[in-house]
């Protein structure tokens, strides 16, 4: 709510009105749970994502991988400058633009996306990809020695959970959902400081990639597997539907 109530006050209350008129309201960490609570003195209920969980596979690491929209708030200028610093090392970007959306479209984003892809083609080390299917984009995760997150606010966005799927250690400059990334050992979040993502990304090595890999698998195998964490949903949605159908 805090940043939609900077940036647009219109959607800000469009939004604050849908969750007076919600029946429950699922929160994704405890962090958004006390924030709604202090925010609209409303009762949120934390229910963790999910995503099917199959034995974990090794496959080999070959480059450092960031997904996102081309949005401001994503800070996609970062991860090129990241590329620059170290030319040690091979990164990919996939920045898919939502022109559908008016939320995500217009001029901004398009000028943000040229300039993302101009640089990008002065970087020798990174390579840009515009879009990949959903069904296509595990294997991206499935090889990235680290999965880098710039942005200046999120929830809890799947792409965290899709890098642990992968085996793919973490490293985000401001977001971690209830510091879930440091207290399990899944990689690092920086605070905002960029010089100390250099340094991590730059004293990555063999052993370091394999046990955060290996540790960020636990977690979504404990956490986030659909067999543990769905009954849950099931379970809500018993309780909601006779309210439902009374109305």
């Amino acid at each position: 709510l805090a940043y939609w109530k900077e940036k647009s006050k219109r959607l800000y209350l469009l939004y604050r009105l849908g969750l007076f008129h919600c029946d429950q309201i699922l929160c994704q960490s405890n962090y958004q749970q006390a924030q709604l609570y202090k925010s609209c003195r409303l009762i949120g209920k934390v229910i963790r994502n999910v995503f099917p969980v199959a034995q974990g596979s090794t496959y080999s690491k070959d480059y450092i991988l960031w997904v996102s929209r081309c949005m401001a708030l994503k800070r996609p200028m970062l991860f090129l400058e990241m590329a620059r610093r170290i030319p040690e090392e091979n990164f990919v970007m996939i920045m898919p633009v939502n022109q559908e959306s008016k939320v995500y479209s217009g001029e901004r984003i398009t000028i943000l996306s040229r300039t993302i892809a101009q640089e990008a083609q002065k970087i020798p080390n990174l390579k840009l990809i515009d879009f990949v299917p959903f069904n296509e984009i595990q294997s991206y995760y499935d090889h990235a020695k680290l999965f880098v997150n710039t942005s200046d606010f999120e929830g809890f966005p799947n792409s965290f959970l899709q890098a642990c799927l992968g085996k793919t250690g973490i490293l985000s400059l401001k977001v971690d959902p209830d510091s879930f990334i440091m207290k399990n050992n899944l990689g690092h979040c920086c605070e905002d400081y960029f010089e100390e993502a250099i340094c991590f990304v730059k004293n990555l090595n063999r052993p370091m990639i394999h046990q955060l890999g290996n540790n960020a698998f636990e977690y979504v195998s404990q956490n986030h597997d659909i067999q543990k964490i769905g009954p849950k949903y099931v379970r809500l949605f018993e309780k909601l539907c006779p309210r439902i159908k009374e109305r």
